[in-house]
Parts: structure tokens; sequence; C-alpha cells
């Protein structure tokens, strides 16, 4: 990874950048993004960030289903901004839950043939990221229901 320039930013402005770059990706599968944000300052490098939030918005869309929806939230926690983003997607089993952070992990390798391909990097470098901001991540998942990712960030 570069090396990594922190300023204070502000979260609603990279969630809305990273939103606008997987727009097109989501109106093809008619996938609506709502948005719901608070106001949040952190201390943090801009383009590690929106590299996280594409990370999870990206997977968010490719998981759900054509006519689904992904929610992100933005609030404040105590000392946190806190993010989550919700889908109405596949979900993920709980035995994967586990290892999805893992690098090269795929939950389900026969998905392949659904269109949804990768290396398994995504959330391992999204992690990455939020751990070089000293921040946490929580997965919660149901299968045919939908994940939601929760990132709690410090606030600058």
């Amino acid at each position: 990874m570069l090396k990594l320039i922190f300023e204070n930013l502000k979260l609603t402005e990279i969630i809305r950048r990273s939103v606008e770059k997987i727009k097109p990706l989501a109106e093809k599968k008619k996938i609506g993004i709502d948005l719901d944000l608070k106001e949040a300052v952190v201390r943090g490098d801009q383009d590690s960030l929106e590299r996280m939030m594409i990370v999870f918005l990206d997977n968010a869309v490719k998981y759900t289903e054509k006519k689904g929806k992904v929610e992100v939230n933005l609030s404040r926690e105590n000392k946190y901004a806190e993010i989550n983003i919700s889908d109405t997607g596949r979900g993920i089993s709980e035995e994967d839950l586990p290892h999805i952070f893992d690098r090269f992990y795929r939950v389900d390798q026969s998905r392949c043939k659904d269109d949804v391909c990768g290396y398994g990097l995504g959330l391992s470098v999204a992690k990455k990221i939020i751990d070089l901001h000293r921040g946490s991540v929580i997965v919660k998942s149901e299968l045919d229901q939908g994940t939601t990712f929760i990132v709690k960030l410090p606030l600058a």
C-alpha cells in the first residue's frame, strides 16, 4: 500500500463519491442505493477510505439480486463514526463468516458462474484499511436475507 496521508475528512463526501462510482453497476441491476448520512469528520487517508467504501458497495451490489436494495447509514456513536452498509442480497453462511476477511477467501467458488467473480481480496483490503485507521468492522448476515457491514472509525 502507498504512503497514507492522514487529514481531517468529511465521511459524507467520501461515501457520496464512492456511491457515484458504483452507481453504473447498481443501475445495470436496477438496485437502489439509499443514503442516510449524518456529518462525521475522521482523521484518515482519503484514497484508502474511498477504496474501502467501494469494496463494501461493490460487494453489496454484486451479491444483491436485480431490483434489490443497498442502504448506507452514517452516524456518530460516542467517539466513533459508524457506517452501516446493508444489502438485500444472498447473505453469508455462519461457517463462512469467520473467514471473509482472509486474503483469497471466497465464500462460494461455484458462484463464479453467476457473473460474481473475484480473487477474494476486496474484504481483506478493506479490513487492512480499517485497521490502519484504528477502526473496527463487524458483519451480520443471514442467508437469503442480506448482509450488513458495520464499520467504526474514530472521530477527528
